[in-house]
């Protein structure tokens, strides 16, 4: 993915709304959870990547329909699954 260039007033809107008060990168993380959480209309369609044990990559389109603080919910090929973050 290539590397967006710096945005000085898109960093100040992360500073002010999304990480304000957060002095480490558990409460980072939480800012952006609920940032996410109020800002994104679920569901919605995305494209789920993941590298198999053989090196080889596989996609396939799911449907997210919500977000937890642990995992990404999402649903496809007729099975409820869930991203771990990393």
């Amino acid at each position: 993915m290539p590397a967006n260039e710096r945005d000085d007033s898109r960093e100040e809107r992360i500073d002010l709304e999304i990480v304000v008060d957060a002095y480490n990168k558990e409460e980072r993380a939480m800012g952006w959870y609920y940032y996410l959480d109020n800002h994104l209309n679920f569901p919605f369609k995305a494209l789920w990547t993941s590298r198999r044990r053989t090196s080889s990559l596989t996609s396939e389109t799911v449907e997210v329909v919500g977000m937890s603080h642990k995992r990404t919910r999402g649903q496809g090929e007729g099975r409820t699954c869930g991203k771990p973050h990393t």
